[in-house]
């Protein structure tokens, strides 16, 4: 039998340090203790007094293993964060606790106990347990209490029905997300959705879908349902396979989404068909840019050339290769082989346009080399030399020819011998970049080291930007067999002058053993010889190069104690007379440890070095390595052991090293009990990142939180603001939230709601208490501390205590939040402000729409906020009272606050309501124009917002729409530009009100300027009308304008009404013709080309090969100089086009004109094969 009294002992005293072994003994714990009945279990519960940050997290998940429902009800009650973020992970508590609650009382009844942050989790974890149909009262339920965004967050587990009918009814524009969760649950409500929209393009979700079913992304966007923007490799493969068949017949089509280097790969040996069907019929549009060129870029490389140039032929069959090779900068993507590369290089630098020089780099060494010399001997300018020697180096690089490098290096030596430092760097720069060194021979070293001895007598050598040369020829030296040792003696030289030591990090590991190993027997006389003051110094830089070498590369460690001089610079400083160097103690320790078979002995105790460096004040920073290497492991041996002793008794107070203490904090706490003290401190230095400070806050047991804690605190005292930005936090985090709530109370809070500044007490406490209430809202409990942020919520403490206000609001529950907001509002004009904002952000949707509708305000800038914050709200949760309250407080928004006028033009409102706020806004802007607002911008915004959808509401009147037009089409001074679309609109969408609304247009028309009556013809025309459409406005044209007066557009008018009446091609063409003859016959000749010019206009809507079809109807129904001529106006050169139809056609059309005998025909047929001939 359990026994209550032992059980809370065990769970009050629980074993061990670290938080995962005290958490593994409580579940030890819970799972060894046996409770016969509940009447015991509830007993053993009620006896647990958690008292620590610990216990109390332990006692959740005592109560989570025992599965008590009522109490962690309580608790997901009680508002704190830590508590309940532990429950939310529990799917069993929901299924207990919410499963026989209904959706309304869940809403009214539970959801105002916790706050904002937690709803959002809460609902995404209840919506997952409920079925369908209570998610569907649910979203009910939150849509009244709480409005749509809160509603929106479950809307995906609706059903299909209640789904479809929230997007249709509240007009929702759903996220990213909220996309995804509908696709996620239904294929079919995605498709609903994306319908709704027009050519839908959220990337995010379009890309999200198309990897799981790319097969419904490309059916969407065939039927141009979407706009898919460019898709990763994966999906390209998948959609690929799905349409292998198409994209040679649609390659336009598909490559501007799909991966273009999939689609190459992909097509394989297909891909010639494609590079060819989008190769350029016009040889001044090939080039590196254009598709079929890019394309190819993806095609194996050795293909690439003999493709261009196969294409190149069969298109422009007669034509020079030099004609194709002018076109393109660079070759490398095409592969060519060098003799096309040559010629290609030839016919540039013969055109002798912009930098062609660069050109002769692709000729032949022997034909490059003596053209450059040629040009650098009557070449005086430095820089332009120097280019072109540059040059001499690329023409090798380009050939691959190592063999006229060595000519070339053996040039600039002799021939500029004598130039500039920086020229000679360049040259070595450029070797470096074009070559690999190690490809190098004797006879390219020989010059290099010419080059290197040169910079060496200019006092401009350096071992940073010349080391890697030397270090390369070292190795080529060793490699062959050949005498390093004087290259090696002048490599030490460079470094003894220098002052430093470069290692070999450039070549073989087994080289560098060997070359660092030779080196030792040269120091001495090359250091006597350079510099001797130098020389214990770069001994011992040296040695400290070595000892990185072997703990870097293990393998190839060297075995110190063979070398006399390094044995002698361990014993110069390893003994009780040596000036210590800390970073060779540090090494050699390392070393030891590291290498025991090859451990170096000393005669003196490590730890007297170690304390004796310490006694001198020395910088420590190089011994941190050793302690960090040594003592962080739990597998430690009695050497470690000595160490961490040492490092904890006779160091840690004075080298306080942060990684050191993270370690212990976070696998042995223990350890730091002693120094505690200390580390608090040094919080500065030894604790970074609020992390730690929750780890420490686990250490309760340990007395670790409180050390920390006061003396956090204690520094406080300072009132310096650096230090309390720092530690607030850090503070907060430690303190229970009543703790840091008497903590505050005792010391920060404000005695006056402003700053008096002849008070210096108070000038100096100031700045720290704006800090503390910066960081009020930090703790566990947020809604405890909102008594004390309310009391820095006054005078010029307040704009400092907004943050943790507005955090505070997120994250208490919402029951404890409505007497806050009371108060607010009943402040400053400021905190009211922000009563209005959190009302709207966190508050039921009830209590905002009354706090909207019955706040009354005077002052100015509340005035602007209270309608900003009505506008937004309306825009978050539409409905008829909140517009009523817009447009309400639409007269409180102050004449020149252009902000706020904006935001009427600028918002997006539902379409549902969206007529109203137009013509409401409407006549609002109207009415600032006697008050010196220039509204034009403001018209034009709402004219461009007034689409189909928002013209065809019957609640957008018929004597609005008309007095629009009465007032704006006429020519006016502030006429809005966007009037002649929306007159348009207008006569295309309501057509119930056609016949007068085209009265008044053409009574305004009437009146306008030739130019001006035919722009808005052409406007009219340009949008397509129906026949209907047409004919009423050409039975109003006829009526108001002669023929004489507007010929153009009668002959508009008619042909436009021709091509309505869905006439047979033959029957379109027969009327067209006989139409011209008509006005031929009343007006003449002349009339022919006024009515060419609309005659184009007219049947350019056609699809091109529709268009051809209609010219060769005119041509076959009548051939004659007339309607030949007409059809060659009309049509380009289109012999040469891919589509095999629209050639065919247009060759007929050419053939029967060919056939015409007519002089004039024959010289209007010439005219045109010249001016459209292929270039």
């Amino acid at each position: 039998m359990g026994d209550q009294a032992d059980f809370a002992t065990k769970f009050h005293n629980l074993d061990g340090d670290l938080k995962g072994e005290r958490t593994k003994n409580l579940f030890k714990l819970l799972k060894t203790t046996v409770f016969e009945n509940e009447q015991q279990l509830d007993s053993a519960l009620r006896s647990l007094k958690p008292k620590s940050y610990q216990e109390n997290l332990f006692y959740i998940e005592t109560l989570i293993y025992f599965k008590r429902s009522n109490e962690l009800l309580e608790v997901l009650k009680g508002g704190n964060e830590v508590h309940i973020s532990k429950i939310l992970k529990q799917a069993w508590c929901f299924q207990n606790i919410f499963d026989n609650v209904e959706p309304e009382a869940f809403v009214t009844e539970f959801l105002p106990h916790v706050s904002y942050a937690v709803k959002k989790k809460f609902l995404n974890r209840i919506s997952n347990h409920w079925t369908e149909k209570k998610i569907d009262s649910l979203f009910e339920a939150l849509l009244k209490k709480y409005g749509i965004p809160m509603a929106v967050s479950v809307l995906h587990k609706c059903s299909p029905t209640k789904i479809q009918a929230a997007i249709v009814e509240l007009d929702l524009q759903l996220n990213s997300n909220q996309v995804l969760n509908i696709y996620n649950k239904s294929e079919e409500l995605f498709i609903f959705y994306v319908n709704l929209k027009q050519y839908y393009n959220d990337e995010k979700v379009l890309k999200n879908i198309a990897i799981k079913n790319p097969e419904l992304v490309l059916k969407l966007h065939r039927e141009r349902k979407i706009r898919l923007y460019r898709v990763g490799r994966r999906t390209s493969k998948n959609m690929f396979n799905m349409v292998n068949d198409d994209v040679l017949k649609d390659s336009e089509y598909y490559l501007k989404f799909l991966n273009n280097a999939v689609v190459v790969r992909k097509l394989g040996k297909h891909f010639d068909t494609l590079f060819k069907d989008l190769f350029p019929n016009q040889l001044n549009s090939v080039s590196t840019y254009c598709k079929s060129c890019q394309l190819i870029s993806y095609y194996p490389k050795n293909r690439r050339w003999n493709l261009l140039n196969q294409t190149f032929t069969e298109k422009f069959n007669g034509r020079e290769l030099k004609d194709l090779l002018l076109n393109f900068n660079s070759m490398t993507s095409l592969n060519p082989p060098k003799e096309i590369v040559e010629l290609w290089a030839e016919v540039h630098y013969k055109e002798q346009q912009g930098n062609y020089n660069n050109f002769l780099k692709y000729y032949p060494p022997a034909k490059a080399i003596p053209a450059l010399k040629e040009k650098i001997n009557v070449t005086s300018d430095l820089w332009e030399r120097q280019s072109l020697v540059l040059l001499l180096i690329e023409t090798c690089k380009n050939s691959e020819d190592l063999d006229a490098l060595v000519e070339v290096l053996k040039y600039i030596c002799f021939r500029h011998r004598n130039e500039e430092p920086s020229f000679r760097t360049s040259v070595l720069g450029s070797l470096r970049n074009a070559f690999k060194l190690e490809d190098f021979n004797e006879n390219h070293w020989k010059y290099i080291d010419e080059q290197l001895e040169i910079l060496r007598i200019q006092k401009q050598f350096s071992l940073g930007s010349n080391g890697d040369f030397m270090e390369k020829h070292l190795e080529y030296l060793v490699k062959n067999g050949k005498d390093y040792k004087p290259l090696l003696i002048q490599y030490l030289k460079d470094m003894a002058i220098e002052r430093r030591i470069r290692d070999f990090r450039n070549i073989d590991l087994s080289i560098s053993k060997r070359l660092y190993t030779e080196m030792v027997d040269h120091i001495e006389e090359v250091i006597n010889s350079v510099n001797n003051s130098y020389s214990i110094h770069f001994k011992h830089d040296y040695f400290l190069t070595i000892l990185n070498f072997c703990q870097n590369n293990p393998e190839f460690c060297i075995k110190i104690a063979d070398f006399p001089l390094f044995v002698q610079l361990i014993e110069n400083n390893f003994s009780k007379d040596a000036k210590y160097n800390n970073q060779i103690i540090a090494n050699v320790i390392l070393y030891n440890v590291k290498f025991p078979q090859y451990a170096v002995k000393y005669n003196i105790d490590i730890f007297d070095i170690l304390r004796h460096t310490i006694a001198e004040n020395k910088y420590l920073g190089p011994l941190e390595s050793v302690f960090t290497k040594i003592i962080l492991t739990k597998d430690r041996d009695d050497f470690a052991n000595k160490m961490l002793e040492f490092y904890f008794k006779e160091l840690f107070e004075r080298y306080t090293v942060s990684c050191i203490v993270c370690w212990f904090l976070k696998n042995e706490p223990k350890i730091l009990s002693p120094h505690m003290r200390i580390v608090a401190e040094k919080y500065d230095t030894c604790l970074n990142g609020n992390k730690i400070y929750r780890l420490i806050k686990h250490y309760s047991h340990l007395g670790f939180d409180k050390i920390v804690s006061d003396s956090l605190i204690a520094q406080l005292d300072k009132n310096d603001v650096d230090v309390s930005r720092r530690i607030l936090i850090p503070i907060c985090i430690l303190l229970s939230t009543n703790d840091f709530i008497t903590f505050v109370f005792e010391r920060y809070l404000p005695k006056k709601d402003k700053l008096d500044l002849m008070d210096d007490k108070m000038r100096e406490i100031y700045r720290v208490q704006c800090e503390v209430a910066k960081r009020l809202a930090y703790v566990d409990e947020p809604y405890k501390m909102l008594p004390t942020i309310m009391k820095f919520c006054r005078g010029d403490y307040l704009q400092s205590a907004l943050p943790s206000l507005q955090k505070a609001f997120y994250r208490s529950p919402e029951r404890v939040l409505y007497s806050y907001v009371e108060a607010l509002s009943k402040q400053a004009v400021s905190a009211r402000k922000h009563a209005i904002f959190l009302s709207c952000e966190v508050l039921d949707k009830p209590h905002t729409l009354h706090l909207l509708a019955n706040t009354k305000e005077s002052n100015i800038s509340s005035l602007k906020y209270l309608f900003s914050a009505t506008l937004k709200y309306f825009l978050k949760n539409p409905s008829k009272e909140l517009l009523d309250k817009v447009i309400e407080n639409m007269n409180s928004i102050d004449v020149n606050d252009k902000e706020t006028l904006d935001s009427l033009k600028d918002v997006t409102v539902p379409v549902k309501y969206r007529a109203q706020y137009i013509e409401k806004c409407w006549k609002y802007f109207e009415g600032l124009k006697s008050k010196g607002v220039k509204i034009t911008e403001y018209l034009n915004a709402f004219l461009n917002h007034m689409s189909e959808d928002i013209l065809s509401i019957s609640i957008l009147s018929a004597s609005f729409t008309r007095d629009i037009i009465n007032r704006y089409f006429p020519v006016i001074e502030e006429r809005p530009s966007y009037i002649e679309w929306f007159v348009i609109r207008v006569l295309q969408i309501r057509v119930a009100e056609r016949n007068k609304n085209f009265q008044i247009v053409f009574d305004i028309l009437s009146k306008f300027s030739d130019n001006m009556r035919i722009s808005f013809f052409k406007s009219f025309i340009n949008n397509n009308p129906d026949q209907q459409l047409l004919t009423l406005c050409a039975e109003n044209w006829y009526k108001n304008f002669t023929l004489i007066d507007s010929f153009g557009e009668h002959v508009s008018l008619k042909l436009n009404s021709f091509k309505l009446e869905n006439l047979s091609v033959d029957d379109l063409a027969t009327k067209t013709v006989s139409y011209l003859e008509q006005l031929m016959t009343e007006f003449g000749y002349h009339c022919f080309e006024r009515f060419v010019e609309q005659f184009k206009i007219a049947f350019n809507g056609y699809d091109t090969v529709g268009e051809y079809r209609f010219f060769l109807a005119i041509l076959k129904y009548k051939v004659t100089p007339t309607t030949c001529s007409l059809v060659l106006n009309s049509i380009v050169d289109m012999s040469d086009d891919d589509n095999i139809n629209l050639r065919n056609t247009f060759n007929e059309i050419v053939n029967i004109i060919k056939s015409v005998e007519t002089p004039i025909v024959q010289i209007n047929l010439k005219a045109f094969l010249v001016n459209n001939a292929s270039c």
